[in-house]
């Protein structure tokens, strides 16, 4: 009589890919067999809140797992929660797990980290040639002379990203989505930001100059904004600008048409 292990492996992976992770995690502990069929649905997404007890801890097991395995490639999905609180001797320790892990997740999909430059200029040195979801925070200037090493970047997500003048090495990006939150940049830099995008299907500028070091809110040029949205008016489907002067409801928040 057949059994579980007689299943192909095409069929065990069909039975994963619905196994919420706790039961996934119990099945690898059953023999070495299912332990490897059931590995790269472990390590397929790692999440860590940079704020806890077991910051560490979760990271250099993390990091073990995958090299002890061989099992990076199967990494699509990394995120570091709270990062911008993170302590000062954290942020070193940090600094050193990450050029371990970097080169060690080549398939890496989804990746949510801080925009400090040195993390900016580690993604430079090894960028991630499937990466197709960034998300930053606290970043500088430093973002946008990296964003076109990601050849199939889709989505990017700027938070706290504080640029007074946005330079661009390289028009026609991939970049269908962009989410910009708590931001101080102006028309035009959010001009060539959009003209920059090959295909936007999705623009949203929220909460523009929010912190109160910013006395004086930069005001927006509608007219130009539009001007520059119109590249995109057969392909754009969502669009959401604040501006921060006029401190309307979402709701009420202007459309450009």
């Amino acid at each position: 009589m057949a059994g579980l292990y007689d299943l192909p492996p095409e069929i065990l992976t069909m039975i994963f890919q619905i196994l919420p992770f706790s039961a996934i995690l119990s099945t690898c502990l059953v023999s070495r067999y299912l332990h490897a069929a059931s590995l790269p649905f472990l390590v397929s997404s790692f999440n860590v809140e940079c704020k806890t007890s077991r910051f560490r801890r979760r990271l250099q097991s993390f990091l073990e797992t995958i090299t002890k395995n061989d099992a990076g490639q199967y990494v699509k999905s990394v995120s570091f929660d709270r990062i911008e609180e993170i302590l000062p001797y954290e942020s070193v320790f940090l600094h050193k797990f990450l050029p371990q892990l970097s080169p060690q997740v080549p398939n890496i999909r989804q990746l949510a980290i801080s925009g400090d430059f040195y993390f900016l200029s580690m993604l430079s040195d090894f960028p991630f040639q499937h990466l197709e979801e960034l998300h930053c925070v606290q970043s500088g200037p430093a973002i946008w002379k990296i964003i076109h090493l990601f050849s199939r970047l889709s989505l990017l997500s700027l938070r706290k990203h504080y640029c007074d003048t946005v330079q661009l090495s390289a028009l026609n990006l991939p970049i269908k989505q962009i989410l910009l939150d708590e931001c101080n940049l102006n028309t035009e830099s959010l001009c060539m930001i959009i003209r920059s995008c090959k295909c936007l299907v999705s623009f949203q500028y929220l909460h523009p100059l929010s912190f109160p070091i910013f006395r004086t809110p930069i005001p927006l040029n509608s007219r130009d904004i539009h001007a520059a949205l119109l590249t995109h008016k057969e392909s754009l489907e969502e669009l959401v600008i604040e501006d921060c002067k006029n401190s309307v409801s979402y709701d009420n928040t202007p459309r450009f048409g």
